[in-house]
């Protein structure tokens, strides 16, 4: 289940009024659904996070929104993507670990229009990508 808290409703609400006519994952949404909203979508954009990762298995764009995890090591893999980050600097504790030594800004500063850019960039890049 994707389950927002009071904090994440509120940024949920602001992205949904600022993108409408887009889809959107509403709290209490199961597994298997959301697989198949994702798989079904234009185009995913979210945090780096488990249906950021689904998307990609499923062949869809992605826009990546990183803040202290690493988007060398976290990216999508195999699909059209773009990473909007924070500007943290990480250092490498062993092979499957990198830590931040720095965030120069919070994921919270992450503006809008830099997701609409990287969002165009990769709808570009993809010749618009249909969903299928």
């Amino acid at each position: 289940m994707v389950n927002l808290s009071e904090r994440e409703g509120g940024i949920a609400a602001q992205v949904q009024s600022e993108m409408r006519d887009c889809a959107f994952v509403p709290a209490g949404l199961g597994v298997s659904e959301l697989i198949a909203l994702v798989a079904g979508a234009r185009i995913f954009v979210g945090n780096d996070s488990g249906p950021a990762h689904v998307a990609a298995a499923a062949g869809r764009p992605c826009v990546v929104i990183f803040g202290a995890t690493n988007p060398a090591q976290w990216r999508p893999w195999g699909v059209e993507h773009r990473v909007v980050e924070t500007g943290a600097t990480f250092r490498a504790v062993r092979g499957d670990k990198t830590l931040p030594l720095n965030e120069p800004r919070s994921i919270e500063a992450v503006d809008v229009e830099e997701v609409r850019v990287a969002c165009e960039e990769s709808l570009s890049a993809t010749g618009g990508a249909s969903a299928g």
